[in-house]
């Protein structure tokens, strides 16, 4: 048995086989980088699956100089905040 906790906090108990076989797309391998015809392409050949599509803007000089502006050394020495 395994503890989770589900979006409103409730904990539950519940078996490892169980989890593994749900369905969400918050449980996930890995996270993949497309562009919208990729995107397109993937939701044509998904059928039933679920999986969870994230989008970001792109970026405008007026939302650099706000990133810039709200930077402190630590943005700096993080890889992931720098990209």
């Amino acid at each position: 048995m395994i503890t989770v906790k589900n979006q409103f906090g409730h904990v539950m108990q519940m078996s490892k086989e169980l989890l593994e076989t749900m369905y969400s797309a918050t449980h996930y391998e890995r996270e993949v980088g497309l562009n919208m015809t990729g995107l397109a392409e993937l939701l044509q050949s998904v059928q039933d699956n679920v999986f969870t599509v994230n989008f970001k803007k792109q970026a405008t000089e007026e939302s650099a100089v706000q990133a810039l502006l709200q930077a402190d050394n630590a943005t700096y020495k993080d890889a992931k905040k720098l990209a």
